[in-house]
Order: C-alpha cells, then structure tokens, then sequence
C-alpha cells in the first residue's frame, strides 16, 4: 500500500493527467503518459519496498533494480542473485520500459522528475546555500542528499495526506 500511496502523490503530475491535456495545454502524448507512470512505479517502489532494508539490502536491492528495468535479470529458477520465494518467477513486460535508472550510483540516488520525464540526482533538486554563520550551532541544519530526499518524500506525503513515520538509526 506504501507503494500506491507514493504513486498516488505524483498522479496528478502526469502529462495528460487533467483530462488528456499538457500542463501548459494542447494534446497529451500517451507515450510520455506511459514513461512518466513507469517512472513513478519504479520511485515509488525504491522508497517503499527497497526502503525497508539496511545499508547491504539497499546495495543489493539497487543491483538487482537496475538488471531487473535493463532485462539482464537471471530469470531462471534456479537463479544464485537473488531469492524472490517459492513459486515465484521474473516474466518479461509486454512493453518497452523507458524509465530505466542512470548508469552510476544507487537507485537511491535519483528521484524521478514528472515534469522532465527523467531520473535527477538529489541534490540537483535544491539550491546549496552555504551556512549562515551567524546562527548558532545548534541551530545548523546542514543539507545533504539524505536531508534533501527525506524532505522531498515526507513533505510529498504530508501534502497528500498520507501518515509517515521515519525509523532507523540516526
């Protein structure tokens, strides 16, 4: 349901999302339609799904992400990579994916931008201000990529009404 509700938060950023119009007008394009909820699947299922792991989990759920969206996934049974459960197999999409995650880093890395229809590092999101040297110290809060996205994701939450509650080490 975490993954829905993440997806639910971008819906009304699809191109064509307002009664197959453009934000800007004229005629949607139900192709960019399509990359632009893939995208949306995909974010959402990083920071629900793969979001519930520590440090080793993350690293391999972002190696296993990316062969999954490229198609180099082992789809076989008896695949040694990852574990998905009894019964449980890989099958091909029936369309071409177009939302695949950047070549470098982590899967956590990049958020997906609904109106550029692509990935964007965190901290090409936000403007870097340099620290107010004026305040005191125990009023610095200084930005970082985990500062930036858990703000994107909680501030994206609340503003939909959904409830969040953030855990693990600090």
């Amino acid at each position: 349901s975490c993954t829905l509700a993440l997806v639910g938060t971008k819906v009304d950023k699809v191109p064509g999302g307002k009664k197959g119009k453009k934000a800007g007008g004229g005629k949607s394009n139900p192709k960019e339609e399509a990359k632009a909820v893939e995208g949306m699947f995909v974010f959402a299922l990083i920071w629900s799904v793969g979001a519930s792991t520590e440090t080793e989990g993350r690293a391999k759920f972002s190696a296993f992400l990316r062969k999954l969206l490229s198609g180099e996934v082992d789809k076989s049974e008896d695949r040694t990579d990852v574990d998905l459960g009894p019964g449980l197999t890989i099958t091909e999409p029936t369309f071409k994916r177009e939302a695949g995650l950047p070549k470098e880093g982590s899967c956590y890395d990049f958020m997906w931008d609904t109106t550029k229809l692509s990935w964007r590092a965190w901290m090409d999101t936000v403007e870097v201000r340099p620290v107010d040297e004026a305040l005191a110290y125990n009023s610095i809060v200084v930005q970082t990529v985990d500062t930036v996205r858990y703000s994107h994701l909680l501030r994206t939450l609340v503003l939909h009404n959904f409830h969040a509650l953030y855990s693990g080490p600090t």
